[in-house]
């Protein structure tokens, strides 16, 4: 029975809060770059706001990703912050540099 309680538990949906400050990038490989980050948890995906003609973007923004699921299904989750080079968000913009890492 105890087994049991425990599985039920961990499977139980709970409220989650992932948040990410973006601080800066620094040294971008490229001349006249419009910079933007791409920070994405999971499925879900938010951006910085654009800086014009930059290689060194300083940000400071803060972002709040809201997830309801069982723990064990949110730490399957990865983050993934990409720095694209982009004019406009509403097409692809040439990738610049990013990471993953593990929830």
């Amino acid at each position: 029975a105890a087994n049991i309680n425990l599985l039920q538990s961990a499977l139980k949906a709970q409220d989650f809060q992932v948040c990410i400050t973006v601080i800066e990038a620094r040294q971008l490989a490229g001349l006249n770059m419009d910079p933007v980050v791409c920070v994405q948890v999971g499925d879900t995906r938010k951006y910085t706001s654009v800086k014009e003609s930059t290689n060194c973007p300083y940000y400071n923004e803060y972002f709040v990703f809201d997830f309801h699921m069982p723990a064990v299904m949110l730490f399957d989750k990865i983050i993934t912050l990409s720095v694209l080079h982009s004019k406009k968000l509403l097409r692809s913009g040439t990738v610049v540099g990013g990471f993953k890492i593990d929830l």
